[in-house]
């Protein structure tokens, strides 16, 4: 059993490398492929790296399993540093037993979060465009009281807003529709 979370993992590399291939928006895409930082001392091996509209370094991070917040931070700094984009995938999601990672990257991607699957890669090949399935919380009003919703779709990559400074990538902007509806309430 040891071997199936590599084998998993292995395959939703190839999945996200061939949905890659179909978006014409995406270039030099590079498996497991060292990037050095600036000062030559840092480095990085993400699983998938490629270059979005030719101009901005995407770096596809797959994970499995829970990883130290440290870890996340670690990598979060370096893409920031490098002017790049980190943006995490995962196979499954259960919205009642989330991960701790996921928890944590949910929450610094403005409550979004993404998979990647078969089925993905097949919308991917339909639609000529990388596809994600996302996964966020929408506020709604109840009874005077914000309450969160669980939505989610299936997104092509350039559908998505991102923020290098605070490693943030996302397709709802949950901060945004929060503020919104509190100010409402006011």
């Amino acid at each position: 059993m040891y071997f199936l979370p590599i084998i998993i993992k292995s395959r939703i590399k190839e999945i996200i490398a061939e949905s890659l291939s179909y978006d014409p928006d995406f270039s030099d895409i590079k498996p497991e492929t060292v990037i050095k930082g600036a000062d030559r001392k840092t480095w990085r091996k993400p699983d998938i790296q490629a270059l979005w509209k030719g101009k901005l370094r995407v770096a596809f991070e797959v994970q499995l399993s829970t990883t130290f917040l440290e870890v996340i931070a670690q990598r979060r700094l370096f893409y920031k540093a490098e002017n790049s984009l980190v943006c995490w995938i995962f196979r499954k999601f259960e919205k009642e037993n989330a991960l701790m990672t996921q928890d944590d990257i949910f929450h610094n991607n403005n409550q979004n979060l993404f998979l990647a699957s078969e089925d993905t890669l097949k919308s991917s090949k339909q639609n000529k465009g990388l596809m994600l399935n996302c996964h966020w919380h929408e506020p709604k009003i109840n009874h005077n009281n914000i309450l969160k919703e669980w939505n989610s779709k299936y997104v092509k990559f350039k559908e998505l807003e991102y923020d290098i400074d605070k490693q943030a990538i996302y397709y709802f902007d949950f901060k945004k529709e929060h503020l919104k509806l509190s100010n409402k309430l006011e």
